[in-house]
């Protein structure tokens, strides 16, 4: 990601009157005088400060592992109504959660991410176990040999996968563990 790739998505941001911030090695950068309870959000859980730059001082000195536009579900959604193809020819675009659209570098994904961490540990990706809840797990939940939906995931991940398993709260990848893995 680059400076011009934040300028193309800042335009969308300024065009629909939303909220964006970019993720860095370090921090969380926004643009927005007062960041947005979602750019807090990413910053606590994460670790990571939050600095205000204002757009002039963004540039290519900023390392950018993804740009995130943040804001209310509906609000996204009409982001994602909005967005021209080109985006997607351009980016890959994920909901990480209802309140987070993320633009990443094109070839950067869940998916392949876990063929990069098979081809290191020499694993056939059939012997591969994804499980994931939003849009962003996709990739990987399509090229795992097994793909599985948490059951809380979104119905748009419930559909690509090969089994649902149980939520979040009632331990699901426990319990994906212990009927894949350990035959319990």
């Amino acid at each position: 990601m680059s400076h011009a790739d934040f300028k193309t998505i800042y335009s969308i941001v300024k065009e629909l009157n939303t909220k964006v911030h970019i993720n860095t090695p370090t921090n969380v950068i926004t643009p927005h005088i007062e960041p947005s309870k979602y750019t807090l959000y990413e910053a606590e859980i994460n670790k990571i400060p939050v600095v205000y730059k204002n757009e002039n001082e963004i540039d290519d000195s900023v390392t950018f592992c993804k740009i995130m536009i943040i804001d209310e579900p509906e609000k996204l959604q009409e982001v994602l109504d909005f967005l021209p193809k080109e985006i997607y020819d351009n980016y890959t675009v994920v909901r990480s959660a209802p309140f987070f659209l993320e633009f990443l570098n094109k070839a950067a994904n869940k998916g392949t991410a876990l063929q990069a961490l098979c081809n290191n540990i020499n694993m056939p990706i059939e012997s591969t176990i994804a499980v994931g809840d939003e849009e962003n797990d996709q990739h990987m939940i399509k090229l795992a040999g097994l793909g599985v939906a948490m059951g809380n995931a979104r119905d748009s991940i419930k559909d690509i996968s090969n089994y649902i398993t149980k939520t979040n709260n009632e331990h699901g990848v426990a319990h994906v563990i212990n009927k894949f893995i350990l035959n319990k």
